[in-house]
Formats: C-alpha cells, sequence, structure tokens
C-alpha cells in the first residue's frame, strides 16, 4: 500500500481544507440518533468518496453520512469528520478517517487531523505519524504517570478507580491514534461505535502490538464485534483499565 501513501495524504488534505474552509459558517442538523452533523461533514464524504474511488476503481466504499458505493475485492469506511462536536466548537482534535478492509483483515488506515498537521497511517509495512516510525507499544500496568482516554460521558455510565491522568478529547480516532503513538497507556470506548469510528485506530494498534479487550477481558475481534464497547492499550494497561472500569446500571442516564 506505500504507492498510495501520497495519493491518500494528497485526498486527505484536501478533505481537510474543504473543512477548515466551511467552519466559520456551518449549517448544523441533528441526526435521528441525536448526534451532530455539518454541511461540511456531507461536503467531505462526497470529496473522499469520489477520491477514493478514482484510486481504487471497483471496490466498495461506505461513509458515515449515507455513501454505499457497491464493489467487489475490498471495503473502504469513511468517518468525514471524526470528532464533529469539536469541529464545530472549535477544538483541535478531529479529522477525516479512511479504512480498508480486504480479505478478513483491516488491511489499511489512515488519519488526517487538519488542526495539527498530522497523517497517522497504518499499513502492512508498519505505522507511521507524520513519516515517524512508531514502535511496539512499551508493555506494563497503569501507574499515576500514565494517561488514559475516555468519552466525555463515561462518568454518567462508569465508575473508574484509577491514580493516573484521565482525558477525553471527543474523538475516538484522536484517542486510538495517541494510544498507537505512546503518548497514551490506554483508552476505552463505549457501545456503539461504527466500522468508520474505529477501524483505522485499529489498523494502528496492530502495528504496534496494541490489544483490544472487551469488558469481560477477552481479545476483541473487531470485524466481528462492531458495536461492541472495548478497551485498547499497551500489553498489560488494557488488562488493568478492564480490571479498573465498573459499570454503572443505576447511573442518571439523562
Amino acid at each position: 500500500m506505500s504507492e498510495f501513501a501520497d495519493h491518500l495524504r494528497s485526498l486527505l488534505v484536501e478533505a481537510g481544507q474543504i473543512a477548515l474552509s466551511r467552519q466559520a459558517d456551518l449549517v448544523i442538523e441533528t441526526k435521528a440518533d441525536q448526534s451532530r452533523v455539518t454541511d461540511a461533514d456531507r461536503a467531505v464524504e462526497a470529496r473522499l468518496r469520489a477520491g477514493l474511488q478514482e484510486l481504487f476503481p471497483g471496490e466498495a466504499v461506505v461513509g458515515e453520512e449515507g455513501t454505499r458505493v457497491s464493489g467487489a475485492g475490498a471495503t473502504w469506511y469513511i468517518d468525514p469528520i471524526d470528532g464533529t462536536n469539536a469541529y464545530i466548537e472549535g477544538l483541535a482534535h478531529w479529522g477525516s478517517t479512511l479504512a480498508r478492509v480486504r480479505g478478513g483483515r483491516i488491511e489499511l488506515g489512515a488519519t488526517w487531523f487538519p488542526r495539527l498537521g498530522e497523517l497517522w497511517l497504518a499499513s502492512p509495512e508498519g505505522a507511521w505519524c507524520e513519516g515517524r516510525a512508531l514502535g511496539p507499544l512499551r508493555p506494563g500496568g497503569l501507574d499515576r504517570s500514565s494517561v488514559i482516554y475516555v468519552p466525555s460521558r463515561f462518568h454518567r455510565w462508569f465508575a473508574l478507580d484509577y491514580p493516573g491522568r484521565v482525558r477525553s478529547l471527543g474523538s475516538t480516532s484522536s484517542h486510538l491514534a495517541l494510544v498507537a503513538g505512546g503518548a497514551a497507556r490506554a483508552c476505552f470506548v463505549p457501545a456503539g461505535w461504527a466500522a468508520w469510528d474505529a477501524f483505522a485506530g485499529f489498523a494502528l494498534l496492530c502495528r504496534t502490538d496494541g490489544v483490544l479487550l472487551d469488558l469481560e477481558g477477552k481479545v476483541l475481534d473487531p470485524l466481528s464485534s462492531v458495536g461492541t464497547p472495548f478497551v485498547a492499550g499497551a500489553p498489560g494497561a488494557a488488562e488493568d483499565l478492564v480490571r479498573r472500569i465498573e459499570f454503572q446500571p443505576s447511573a442518571v442516564r439523562r
């Protein structure tokens, strides 16, 4: 896939420029699931869909905002703007993600964060952030110096006995990338995620020896477990985080 890396970067950068150019004058709607979507999400998805059809003719394309292109051999999953709320609010951690599934595995993942100028790429050859190779994650449990990422509404559903630092950026792809890059030790992703939310991050973690576990501590197969809550992290850190998370069935859910 390395021969396509420059083409994918150009496509993602162009998509990011579309999002940035529309940020000051957005049309915002609420979808059936109560999440927000903007006219920029749809414009970015249209550009990514067209670009993938040019680069990989005949392959299927599926996007969060309604793209459904039939094809054979491989399927691409698009999240035009992962972290739409962060994008609307003018924060930095949002971007476009692409993931290619072929032969029963996530073959490639690419995520571009326009405000940060960072391309995160995973292919069969390895994983990189802006050309910097990402090495194997350091094994070991969590301690007071460790950083983990959780969703912004984590506290409404779960309790966490944890001595370290907890962060939320409002972007699943950001959380997974930072874990794969070693800037965080682990992250938690709640139920309901879709392929376009996490497959690119899974590709990064696969190339860096990251661990994916369900909340029972069992290894997660991402292709057969879409939507299942999970923990991703370095070996040892993921297992440690699973043990520390407690579901609160009596939590207020408003």
